[in-house]
């Protein structure tokens, strides 16, 4: 009989090459199988992940969706990084463009809130085909490249983002930065202002982004509060919030998070706006729940956008 329901399997697999040079490993790799209609009952690899060190110079990822296999998608990620002496990255491949606070910290998998702000989900660059140069230097973090369009070549993006930490201790931080992006040959032009503070188990997020898209301006913007009820916080390094959290406690950790969404055009003709409570509870550094309740208060001209309130349950994980 046919499986007509989705089956997951997850294998993680973890090694190291022995191989000149000494140093280069397996940092992380991953396949997820899946079984489906379209598989007739047997399971086929849906995904592959792999990152890995050459060198203490080199590494490199990979990441392949196999359900988009012999099309210009089906390679998620794939990129070889530099680490220059002088403290210069040159990163080449399909990578993420260096653009957002959002975009650049939470991952999906341990993102306080269960859906993306707005500036993130509606206005961010896609990953493409490009080469950036990156670099650290004391409290300030410096990225930049020019990337393509897969689809369509001549479609260049040049985008770039600072970050400025001025002062970071093991309980505080201030972090304040900004991006710019101009995009498919100047038809499209993102600038992005970004501010967050963390005292402890408190913090605060904030963006602003301005796109102008074929002579049309949208503004966008939101503020973000979250707070560990049970005294954790999130890590932060090189200008953006890392994904890793592991509780205090075999109990787990709870935090609270709110969120106010806005976006709007300066033809006043749509507005987008909601606000977001929500609960987490993280279980451990892999298994998190999440209960959010949403408020809609947008409109149109012509009345066409559903106000109705939303309530999300997410269980969540981390393989």
């Amino acid at each position: 009989m046919l499986l007509r329901k989705k089956l997951f399997v997850i294998t993680c697999l973890s090694a190291s090459i022995i191989s000149y040079p000494a140093e280069a490993k397996i940092t992380a790799s991953k396949i997820l199988w899946v079984s489906n209609e379209k598989s007739n009952g047997a399971l086929l690899p849906s995904s592959f992940y792999l990152k890995g060190v050459v060198s203490k110079r080199w590494e490199t990822k990979l990441k392949l969706d196999a359900d988009k296999a012999k099309t210009n998608k089906q390679f998620k990620e794939a990129y070889l990084k530099y680490k220059s002496r002088k403290g210069m990255n040159v990163t080449i491949g399909k990578i993420t463009e260096p653009f957002s606070l959002e975009l650049m910290s939470d991952s999906a998998k341990n993102r306080p809130s269960i859906e993306p702000a707005i500036i993130a989900d509606v206005f961010k660059p896609s990953k493409r085909y490009g080469l950036m140069l990156s670099r650290k230097t004391g409290k300030v973090n410096l990225a930049s490249g020019i990337y393509a369009d897969h689809a369509n070549p001549n479609n260049y993006s040049l985008t770039s983002r600072v970050t400025y930490t001025p002062f970071k201790t093991k309980n505080k931080l201030l972090h304040l930065g900004l991006a710019c992006s101009i995009r498919d040959n100047g038809e499209k032009n993102f600038l992005g202002f970004e501010a967050a503070a963390a005292f402890g188990p408190l913090l605060f997020k904030s963006e602003y982004m301005g796109a102008s898209i074929n002579s049309e301006i949208n503004n966008s913007y939101y503020l973000q509060a979250s707070y560990f009820l049970t005294g954790e916080s999130r890590s932060y390094r090189s200008g953006k919030f890392l994904n890793s959290l592991k509780p205090f406690s075999k109990k787990g950790a709870m935090e609270v998070v709110a969120r106010v969404n806005q976006m709007d055009d300066n033809n006043k003709q749509l507005q987008i706006k909601n606000t977001t409570f929500g609960l987490n509870y993280y279980f451990n550094s892999k298994f998190h729940l999440s209960a959010h309740y949403l408020m809609n208060d947008s409109y149109t001209v012509d009345d066409s956008i559903n106000n109705a309130d939303v309530v999300s349950l997410n269980i969540k994980y981390k393989y």
